[in-house]
């Protein structure tokens, strides 16, 4: 989709999600695959040493520090972005239950589908809970799925709410 395609609606949506991208403040970074790396790199040391020769107290006490530290950078060194995403689509999800002008009601909808993806790490993943943002919504859940439809036409964005559901079973 060109510029020269979208509608005035569809132009302000469109200017809403870049406005909105260049006023947000960086996420933290994900270092938790820094926390995976660490920890198995100094748990093969600690085998290797334990295998093949004395296990030497001045090599494993750091070994297991590492190993530890390694473990909990895992565990918890990706998270404060999510959280930061997680908090922002709140604040935009009780901004639209409120109500407002067209223009907040979009401001808020593409605030929504703006956060709803963690993109830092090696792979993205979706922070929503889609079956809590379509219970909480009601009808102002078709205002966020038209968003939605402009922003993933104008490849801004994945598909969040609108994408089909896989089969289950």
């Amino acid at each position: 989709m060109s510029a020269q395609e979208l509608s005035a609606e569809e132009r302000a949506i469109v200017d809403e999600w870049h406005r909105q991208i260049a006023a947000t403040e960086p996420l933290p970074p994900n270092i938790g695959s820094l926390g995976t790396v660490a920890a198995l790199a100094s748990g093969a040391a600690l085998l290797a040493l334990w295998r093949y020769s004395h296990l030497s107290l001045l090599l494993a006490v750091p070994l297991g520090i590492l190993f530890l530290a390694g473990a909990v950078v895992h565990l918890f060194g990706g998270s404060g972005g999510s959280n930061v995403l997680r908090g922002r689509v709140q604040v935009a999800l009780a901004a639209l239950e409120a109500g407002g002008d067209e223009a907040s009601r979009r401001a808020a909808a593409v605030a929504i589908i703006a956060n709803a993806w963690d993109l830092r790490g090696p792979a993205a993943y979706m922070v929503l809970d889609v079956p809590e943002i379509e219970a909480r919504l009601g009808a102002a859940l078709e205002t966020v799925r038209a968003v939605e439809r402009v922003l993933c036409a104008a490849r801004l964005t994945p598909a969040v709410l609108t994408a089909p559901s896989p089969p289950k079973g």
